[in-house]
């Protein structure tokens, strides 16, 4: 005779065991089973799942914790696992620990036992649900059917020695197992599994179903048919004595529990036959299960491996992204250091010191390769300590040197074969074995070298891959300001050109156009490549950078390049204009055109324009494209004579002898004899600086003399402007 537990604090201390519970330990076959289908179909994995009241219950908890809707997802474990995620599944899964028995006996259902009777349960309560009028939803059923049990599952796992003791004081007095639970823990499972549900956040609907399925007269509950159902199951499978789940009473279905359904007697007894023909399907899926440790240890050693492969490359690419953000602000730094340096050599001492921080190099130069090698080789040096220095270096062989070195292929070189040449240079001592330098070029054209040295062994190819991209932003920012620098010497020679006079202008225009040619040919190969890689890289980094201040002045690189390369090309026209193509053509269609033209310059369609004298039907001989667009100009002059003001501009035409006089007139501002004279040179202009290139009516004096025409300026300050256009007629109106 199997003597009553007295003590009366036994049921606070199952109740507190019970309650540290995290998981229910699964088998070892059905956890390594769910292991290899982490990489299949979620359909598979949800029935392995959905065939464990261990498994269902981590999932539905897990579930619940990330917020997913189980009514939304129909109690379905399918649409659970969709909705969860693969990596979140993973983690999950491979937290569970497989069951291990602590004690064996005979006669005590194992763990594979009680799995299979909540499984026959649950499929039973399915088919009960299915054959109710408004019952719960069959997926609900199944899955409290399938976790009913889950307090005896944690009984067995927490407390193995009473666990074993109430089973078999069950067996000897021929019990159902929640008496004997009592007995020995003054409580049973179904309020133990009911403060698991709650305790796992569980739905209450299913949490009561768990708590009353040994008590179907019970109606304080949301759904009294759903914890009817699983009471009718429970008693079903039991009276067909298949498995075995701790009790050993003997129980049959009655009219009594159909109509507890609602249901016939006979539909209950069709649902015994058909658990009764899947039965020894279940039984087989659950054979051996516990025994496939195996199994599971390999495929748990493949799982880590893979994870940690994974882990690895995780780590790399966040390193990457570390290395990238890092990357990142360092362009910021070097973009920004444009505003706050003046020329090349300011902008390379700033790019050097903002580099040496960055990769915290020892001392570190910059060196420039000249334009041309009979400039001066220029050197930013920044000290150990951050202190500046700057250094011109006038001697070819060095300029020739940096320009050889500066175009090598790309990567970190050991500068011992350079010590000697930058001693010369800096008169100073570099350390041997710590010095290295990198090669600035842009699109294979040297721009400099970048020598620093170091107080730590570094990887030169690895180190190369770190900072090419940093070196090829300063390379850009230093080509940049160099030609920016080397067109501001150009302007300058021009404006000395301008300076000598009208007199000397005249005298010597031929040489001032070939000067200009030579320049704008110099112009041409040292700046449209660079400007055009420059421009481009600028709207591209634009386009990419998320930073609003680096996209801020990679558009201002970008529209001054854009600015250089025009005002390139308009030099380029100036100096060397296309040869006329000279056809017949009426004085009236150049007029037409160059109206059009002076329009579209103006953006204007409403222009105070007066057509006065006869002859609009004389011919010309001249290329018709040049001469309007001269007189395009010359109008559009004239119309800015009275400073955004409105006006009119009056157009004569009168015939002398062989020669057509096109003369243009405005009432503006005028202008004194003194700028009257400059009117026609390049690059000058009356208008405030920064307004406009200065090639308007320099450009239309170019193109009417190569069309055999002359152009004549008369002007009174303030009492505004005449220019006078001659033009030979063609030979048959020719008087």
């Amino acid at each position: 005779m199997i003597d009553k537990v007295t003590d009366p604090h036994a049921s606070l201390q199952t109740r507190r065991a019970i309650a540290g519970l995290q998981a229910l330990d699964e088998l070892p076959g059905i956890l390594a089973d769910c292991i290899g289908s982490l990489d299949g179909p979620p359909a598979r994995l949800a029935a392995i799942i959905e065939r464990s009241a261990c498994l269902s219950a981590g999932l539905i908890r897990q579930a619940i914790g990330e917020g997913i809707d189980l009514i939304q997802s129909g109690y379905s474990i399918r649409q659970i696992l969709e909705r969860m995620g693969q990596q979140r599944i993973e983690r999950w899964i491979l937290s569970i620990r497989a069951f291990r028995p602590a004690i064996k006996a005979s006669n005590v259902p194992s763990r594979a036992d009680l799995l299979l009777h909540s499984l026959a349960v649950a499929h039973s309560a399915r088919r009960l649900a299915e054959a109710c009028h408004d019952g719960p939803s069959p997926d609900l059923t199944y899955l409290t059917g399938l976790l009913h049990d889950i307090g005896k599952l944690a009984t067995q796992q927490v407390m193995p020695r009473a666990f074993v003791a109430i089973c078999q004081q069950a067996q000897q007095l021929g019990q159902p197992l929640y008496l004997a639970e009592k007995d020995q823990l003054d409580t049973d499972h179904a309020v133990l599994g009911r403060l698991l549900a709650i305790q796992w956040s569980l739905p209450q609907v299913m949490a009561e179903a768990i708590w009353l399925h040994h008590s179907p007269h019970a109606q304080v509950c949301q759904d009294p048919l759903l914890a009817r159902l699983i009471v009718v199951s429970d008693i079903l499978v039991g009276s067909m004595g298949l498995g075995r789940s701790g009790s050993f009473d003997d129980v049959e279905l009655t009219d009594q529990m159909a109509r507890w359904l609602d249901l016939d007697l006979d539909l209950l007894h069709a649902v015994c036959r058909h658990i009764g023909q899947i039965w020894p399907q279940l039984e087989e899926a659950m054979a051996g299960q516990d025994t496939r440790w195996d199994a599971l240890s390999e495929l748990t050693r493949s799982r880590a491996c893979r994870l940690a492969s994974v882990s690895e490359r995780l780590s790399e690419q966040q390193r990457q992204a570390d290395a990238n953000a890092g990357q990142l602000r360092l362009i910021k730094e070097l973009v920004g250091a444009v505003a706050d340096a003046h020329g090349p050599l300011a902008l390379a001492a700033r790019c050097a010191g903002i580099w040496q921080h960055h990769y915290q190099t020892a001392r570190t130069c910059l060196v420039l390769a000249p334009l041309r090698v009979s400039d001066p080789v220029q050197i930013a040096i920044i000290g150990d300590l951050g202190g500046c220095a700057e250094q011109l270096v006038e001697d070819r062989a060095a300029a020739q040197l940096v320009r050889e070195y500066a175009s090598r292929p790309f990567t970190a070189y050991l500068a011992d074969e350079l010590l000697e040449q930058l001693q010369d240079w800096l008169d100073d001592q570099w350390a041997p074995g710590r010095t290295y330098w990198v090669p600035l070029a842009l699109e294979n054209v040297g721009i400099g070298l970048l020598i620093f040295e170091v107080n730590y062994p570094i990887d030169p190819d690895r180190f190369a891959d770190q900072v090419e991209s940093s070196a090829g932003i300063i390379s850009r920012l230093v080509s940049l300001a160099t030609t920016c620098q080397y067109h501001q010497q150009l302007a300058e020679r021009l404006a000395a050109i301008r300076s000598d006079g009208p007199r000397q202008m005249a005298s010597s225009r031929p040489d001032i156009y070939q000067a200009l040619a030579e320049v704008a040919s110099g112009l041409a190969h040292e700046m449209n490549n660079p400007l055009a890689v420059i421009s481009g890289r600028a709207q591209l980094l634009a386009e990419t950078a998320s930073d609003e201040q680096v996209q801020k002045a990679c558009q201002q690189i970008h529209q001054q390049a854009q600015e250089l390369a025009a005002l390139l090309e308009g030099l380029m026209a100036y100096a060397e204009p296309p040869q006329p193509h000279r056809h017949k053509v009426t004085v009236d269609q150049i007029l037409e055109e160059a109206l059009a033209l002076t329009r579209q310059k103006l953006a204007s369609q409403t222009l105070d324009i007066v057509l006065d004298g006869p002859g609009k039907e004389l011919l010309l001989e001249v290329d018709s494209a040049q001469l309007a667009s001269a007189l395009a100009n010359t109008i559009v002059n004239a119309f800015q004579s009275y400073q955004d003001q409105p006006g009119q501009v009056r157009i004569r035409i009168q015939r002398q002898a062989d020669a057509l006089s096109i003369c243009v007139i405005d009432q503006g501002m005028g202008m004194d004899a003194q700028t009257c004279a400059k009117a026609t040179l390049p690059f000058f202009s009356a208008r405030p600086a920064g307004r406009q290139t200065g090639l308007g009516l320099a450009f239309a004096e170019r193109l009417i003399s190569i069309n055999g025409g002359q152009l004549r300026i008369s002007s009174q300050p303030g009492q505004g402007t005449t220019v006078e256009i001659e033009l030979p007629l063609a030979l048959q109106d020719r008087s």
